[in-house]
């Protein structure tokens, strides 16, 4: 699973890439990893799983460069105004839904919102319970949202959130819309062999950090506990939840 903040492309203000890139750059996910999730997290650059087999290691990642942030906000029309009366006026401002009482959600976009405010950027806070924040995503009735989405471990995970084709009936709640992505989604579907599959993956991780379709923050880390009632096939050290469907009660 990858914390991030899932942006609504559709709307105008955080449709162009290049914003969305300079937001990703504005944040030091090693902060985040440290003092919200108490160095239980990796930090994290697309929805991409990087211990996946066929992942491009090789492919930068976001680095925290709040000046280069700075710059790519400048060159898209949308420059810092000078402060008055002690305020410093936002050059960009979008609501964040967040779930109530989604202690580590609320943290991480407390957290974020601090950095980007570094920057001139205004993210508001918005808390809805639940219900409200489900159905908000499932019509598209936000500029961004925190979640923890499920992206991992096959890259089939990535393709039912992002792939954007129309036609394509998947959980693409965001309005992202990217042909090259579409078309390096398709390739991975239908790769006949190891070399295509990894330059496709290779292709579709350039293409989700030249356009991100979310502020990608961190990818968690958990412990599983499992009653010893139960017993399970999996190797020690995988996660045994995928082959939930194989479990057996001791005798």
């Amino acid at each position: 699973y990858v914390y991030q903040i899932a942006f609504n492309s559709a709307r105008a203000k955080l449709a162009p890439a290049a914003v969305r890139r300079a937001l990703n750059a504005a944040v030091d996910r090693e902060r985040v990893v440290h003092t919200v999730l108490k160095d239980r997290g990796a930090a994290a650059s697309s929805p991409l799983w990087p211990h996946h087999w066929a992942y491009d290691s090789a492919l930068p990642a976001y680095n925290y460069e709040p000046s280069l942030a700075n710059t790519t906000l400048d060159a898209a029309g949308l420059p810092r105004r000078p402060a008055r009366d002690g305020e410093l006026p936002a050059r960009l401002r979008f609501v964040c839904l967040v779930p109530e009482k989604y202690s580590v959600l609320e943290r991480l976009a407390l957290e974020v919102q601090k950095q980007l405010y570094d920057i001139g950027v205004d993210m508001q806070l918005e808390a809805v319970w639940a219900e409200e924040y489900t159905a908000g995503i499932q019509n598209g009735n936000f500029d961004a949202v925190m979640l923890e989405l499920v992206s991992g471990p096959v890259l089939s995970r990535a393709y039912v959130f992002w792939r954007s084709t129309a036609g394509f009936k998947g959980w693409n709640f965001f309005g992202y819309r990217n042909r090259d992505a579409d078309k390096w989604f398709d390739a991975l579907r239908y790769a006949a062999s190891e070399t295509e599959y990894r330059a496709a993956a290779s292709q579709l991780q350039r293409t989700l950090l030249e356009d991100p379709p979310a502020l990608f923050l961190a990818w968690g880390e958990r412990s599983r506990a499992i009653s010893r009632r139960f017993e399970f096939p999996s190797e020690p050290g995988t996660d045994p939840l995928p082959e939930l469907w194989r479990w057996m009660p001791r005798t």
